[in-house]
């Protein structure tokens, strides 16, 4: 079953979306299973967040943590800004640029499961 609210495969006869809690209903549940495809009836959403620009952000201005405010991760933006002043700017540009090629060698639906979907945590 495809959550039609985040289009993550959750497991037959779930009730509600393993990763954003939206339940999944008896209507769709059979729209689904009655489709000529098999397992999904509709295109998975579109990821909002684009790989390719985090990971530029993150090589480019990592050091400041914008690629963690554009992923929607606040609270870590902040912290990279932190932990970039208190370092004398040494820390933080390392942290961007490991970061930006993890998101660049990811493929796209890893990077949308781990990132974008995750991105309504803390960190």
């Amino acid at each position: 079953m495809y959550c039609s609210n985040c289009g993550i495969n959750n497991d037959e006869g779930a009730r509600f979306c393993k990763s954003c809690g939206v339940a999944i209903s008896d209507t769709e549940r059979l729209e689904q299973e009655t489709s000529g495809t098999p397992g999904y009836s509709h295109k998975p959403p579109v990821p909002t967040k684009n790989k390719v620009a985090a990971g530029v952000l993150a090589i480019v201005l990592g050091w400041l943590g914008i690629h963690k405010f554009y992923l929607g991760y606040i609270t870590a933006g902040i912290l990279l800004i932190i932990i970039t002043v208190v370092t004398c700017g040494i820390v933080g540009p390392i942290i961007g640029l490991i970061e930006g090629i993890l998101y660049l060698t990811k493929t796209d639906e890893e990077f949308h499961d781990a990132y974008v979907v995750n991105s309504r945590s803390w960190f």
